[in-house]
């Protein structure tokens, strides 16, 4: 099953390579890839009062890791404070092995 079609977002992902002598982790050359992104407005009630969060999920067939650093469409993936970083990434196959897909929550 071709899901490309289906891709039609582009976002900016720079993958982590590895940590600094400090800890810091490291980071290697930004690339963009097709993905679908979900966006969903969220009204949560807290002792405080109500909080709104925005909650986004990305689709795609391309390899991504947790750690990775993402730029959703309209950010901007010259400033680094803009991006996300991803959590838990899953994955999914098709019955044959043939095709991977990548869901992550942000």
């Amino acid at each position: 099953m071709n899901l490309s079609s289906w891709f039609t977002d582009a976002v900016t992902v720079q993958s982590q390579t590895g940590s600094s002598l400090y800890g810091d982790p490291t980071f290697g050359p930004q690339r963009t890839i097709k993905g679908f992104v979900q966006a969903e407005v969220r009204k949560e009630a807290t002792e405080r009062g109500t909080v709104v969060r925005t909650v986004s999920m990305f689709v795609t067939d391309q390899p991504i890791a947790q750690g990775d650093l993402l730029w959703l469409p309209g950010s901007d993936p010259s400033d680094k404070r803009q991006a996300r970083r991803l959590g838990t990434v899953k994955s999914a196959h098709d019955k044959w092995g043939c095709s991977t897909v990548y869901e992550v929550d942000l």
